[in-house]
Formats: structure tokens, sequence, C-alpha cells
């Protein structure tokens, strides 16, 4: 459990729900990787010498859920669709997170997984709950290890159809010299 003392802006960015204005990467980041988050307190603008003059100030307590609910790819995935996707908050994520410079270096097929006909890719970032957003996560990750796997299969069939062809030589050859 940890206890911060934060700019009221940053507590109601954390705090903030889904399809509210200041719903956030940063909201979903924490609603995914805390089991409690509340504000206990605002601390008056006078606990602070000088008190300052615009600036609101709270208290937030943070538990952590005892396992992350995304592994270490899913984690980088996360954060880079979220960062592309909350850039440019108006738009759909069809529309914005194939400019991922880091989905791109994961998922080199990033632009025409944006150009097929998943639901969610329709929706703007701010219309997807914190689920949603693991889901999309775990989508994305598995088209990763997918797009990792085919070319050790690839290799490993052509690798087959190499020696099948060697052994049939050999058999030629034997054949012809018998």
């Amino acid at each position: 459990r940890i206890v911060l003392l934060l700019q009221q802006e940053v507590i109601n960015r954390l705090l903030a729900e889904q399809a509210q204005r200041k719903y956030s990467s940063l909201s979903v980041e924490f609603f995914l990787r805390a089991s409690v988050m509340q504000q206990l307190f605002i601390v008056p603008a006078l606990a602070f010498n000088p008190p300052p003059r615009r600036t609101k100030t709270g208290v937030v307590a943070i538990e952590f859920a005892e396992e992350a609910p995304v592994d270490e790819l899913e984690a980088r995935v996360l954060r880079h669709t979220l960062q592309a996707a909350f850039r440019d908050k108006g738009k759909t994520l069809g529309d914005t997170i194939w400019k991922s410079r880091g989905l791109k270096g994961l998922l080199p097929d990033i632009r025409d997984v944006c150009d097929s006909d998943y639901n969610w890719l329709l929706k703007r970032p701010s219309e997807l709950s914190v689920g949603r957003w693991l889901h999309i996560t775990r989508a994305l990750s598995a088209m990763v290890e997918a797009d990792a796997l085919p070319e050790g299969d690839e290799y490993e069939e052509e690798e087959m159809i190499e020696e099948d062809e060697d052994e049939e030589e050999e058999q030629q050859g034997k054949e012809k010299s018998a």
C-alpha cells in the first residue's frame, strides 16, 4: 500500500472512470494494477508555506494487486496501445494505434490489423472499459506471439522438405547404381 500527496489534477486522472473527460492511459494502467484506489482527503492550501494560489492538493491511497494482470509482453503492448490511443482521444483506435512505433516493432502487421473489422477498432479510447483494454491487449499480444511463431514453423517445414528431397535423391542414386 502506498499513500501519496499529489496535485488534485493527477488524482482526478488516476480515479477517472470510462467516459469521463479525465479518463486517460494513467487511469487504465492504475485500475489494472491496483486492487483499491481512493482519495483520502484534500489538503488545504494553508498547510503549505507559502500557500499555492491555484493548485489544489490531495492524498490518495493505492493498494496494488498481488499479481499484475498482464505478463511482460502484454504490459509492453498495453503501454504502446494506450499511449497511441490516448494521444488523440477524438479518433478511433483503428485510426491511431497503427501509428505507434512501439507496436509496429512488436507487430509489423499492425496496419493490417487496423484495417480489419474488429469492433473495438471503431471505438474511441474513452469508450473502452478497463476490462475491454485488457481484452484488446491480450488479443494484440496473441497476434504478436503468433506472428513470431510461423517463422520458426516455416523454417522447420522447409528444412524437412529439403531433407525429404535429399533422401529421394539418395534413393534414386542407389537405384541407378543397382
